[in-house]
């Protein structure tokens, strides 16, 4: 819900800063997003042509036009089963399309919070071994051998896969 919510502000941000002027020639036409008859579509890609940039999204009672280019944010190549939420506009003959289209969830996008998530998980261990006052030699040593194993089990693996022979299980 949290998620959904995150996808619809920032689509209106997008919109809004846009000028809904993200067609970049391709004659679809939204509605403004000042319009109260503007409605956001929730679908699934049921069709995708990477090749060509583009495909089908299908909502609950209809399949709709969507090309790479209408969409809000380019981080993420569409693939089958990827949730979109969009607008209806209009294409150069008048045909329904999706327009101003984000991805829903798709775990591509680092945010602020992730990275103050990140640094906070990072910090707080080097914190606490500071308070710990621990010999250095020591953690140093251990962290060293660690790293060589993990080093040696990865080259092991890879020597492995070149000759084609059993890998290491994960």
């Amino acid at each position: 819900m949290i998620l959904e919510l995150e996808g619809l502000l920032a689509h209106r941000w997008i919109s809004m800063i846009r000028g809904q002027s993200n067609r970049r020639g391709s004659g679809a036409t939204g509605s403004s997003a000042t319009d109260p008859k503007t409605q956001m579509l929730n679908g699934r890609v049921v069709e995708w042509l990477a090749d060509k940039g583009y495909g089908f999204v299908a909502t609950s009672d209809r399949r709709v036009f969507l090309h790479i280019r209408e969409f809000a944010q380019h981080h993420k190549q569409p693939e089958i089963g990827d949730r979109i939420r969009f607008t209806l506009g209009k294409d150069a003959k008048g045909r329904e399309c999706a327009v101003n289209a984000i991805h829903i969830n798709d775990g591509g996008q680092i945010t602020g919070l992730h990275l103050s998530v990140l640094s906070l998980l990072m910090i707080l261990p080097a914190l606490a071994l500071v308070k710990l006052k621990l010999d250095w030699r020591w953690v140093a040593g251990y962290l060293t051998g660690i790293n060589l194993i993990a080093f040696l089990t990865y080259a092991l693996d890879k020597r492995r896969a070149w000759k084609k022979l059993w890998r290491l299980p994960e």
